[in-house]
């Protein structure tokens, strides 16, 4: 797995290549879990990245685009609640369809 993603290769063809080997070589119970906690040793660090299929690279963006998304709807939210409150301590209570044109 380490040199295959070492290799040089584009994504897919080190996600294809890693499936092959994955496939023609059976590992039981014992040999997975020993191959795994490699994968978790420094030495072997670039092999793991290889082993991300495709869907759960597109899960891994989905959940970081939203989480970008959620925190830039946080800050537009609060610039709005400070800029409500700002109008309101300066002109005093605002109409309901004034906050609303604000809100939009």
């Amino acid at each position: 797995m380490k040199r295959i993603a070492i290799s040089g290769e584009n994504d897919w063809r080190q996600y294809l290549l890693a499936e092959c080997l994955e496939s023609y070589t059976k590992l039981d119970e014992t040999q997975s879990r020993q191959f795994n906690e490699l994968l978790e040793n420094e030495r072997y660090k670039e092999a793991k990245p290889v082993m991300i299929t495709s869907y759960e690279r597109g899960i891994m963006e989905g959940v970081n685009r939203g989480k970008l998304e959620g925190k830039m709807e946080g800050k537009i939210e609060a610039l709005r609640d400070m800029a409500l409150l700002q109008m309101d301590a300066r002109f005093g209570p605002l109409a309901a369809s004034l906050q609303q044109r604000v809100g939009a």
